[in-house]
């Protein structure tokens, strides 16, 4: 019989080696014993990691498409295990991007000037979500700085998980401009757009202030970029 005053005894946790008392381990929570491996539980458990995964990421998309200024402000308010993380997010999505580019790749033109312009193009249709997600790093500050003078209570890293956000569903939605018509698809452009000054109108509780910040941020963002090429 056991004496209910006898202290367990602490156990080394298999994955990482930390000791401590319990069935499972505190540090990271696997469970302390595991017993003969069954295909069962390797299904189970892929099933259980795939569960984890895509909740939170169909929890952000919902959230987005519905109000993507309150989504962002959740997760930045603590809710971190509700959504998934922006940046994250936007990987995932943008690798899932471009590999339906490169599915959907058409066979480069014979001409060698002609197949250097494809390629080039090719790589930028690719990469441009990774490629805006380092190009809107300058987003942040200016917004910040503008935040301040207009009295808006958001931080240059708060604006830039708003970014984040708004460009990962923007490519979700992106992604199904072959399905649309023709006099439709060509203002798709014009997405990512739409989501950031209708996430800026909801990202504070002075709306009208935050909308002028998303307007002003992105005025300068075009103007660099202009200026750039």
């Amino acid at each position: 019989m056991i004496d209910p005053l006898e202290e367990p005894t602490p156990t080394q946790c298999l994955n990482c080696d930390f000791v401590a008392v319990g069935s499972y381990c505190p540090h990271c929570g696997q469970a302390k014993t595991v017993g003969p491996l069954r295909v069962r539980e390797i299904l189970s458990g892929a099933l259980t990691s795939i569960v984890a995964l895509e909740s939170p990421i169909l929890r952000t998309t919902w959230g987005l498409l519905r109000a993507p200024g309150r989504t962002a402000s959740d997760w930045i308010g603590g809710q971190r295990k509700r959504y998934t993380n922006p940046v994250q997010y936007c990987v995932i999505l943008g690798v899932i991007f471009t590999m339906l580019i490169r599915l959907n790749a058409v066979d480069a033109p014979t001409h060698e000037k002609g197949a250097a312009t494809y390629q080039l193009s090719g790589f930028v249709q690719e990469y441009i979500a990774f490629v805006l997600m380092i190009i809107a790093i300058p987003f942040a500050p200016v917004a910040g700085l503008l935040s301040r003078w207009l009295g808006v209570m958001r931080s240059a890293v708060d604006w830039y998980v708003l970014f984040l956000y708004c460009l990962g569903i923007s490519l979700l939605i992106l992604m199904g401009k072959d399905l649309m018509p023709e006099a439709v698809a060509r203002y798709w452009a014009f997405v990512p757009v739409v989501f950031l000054l209708w996430g800026s109108w909801q990202f504070d509780s002075r709306p009208a202030r935050s909308l002028a910040v998303g307007v002003l941020t992105m005025t300068v963002w075009f103007a660099i970029l202009a200026g750039i090429r």
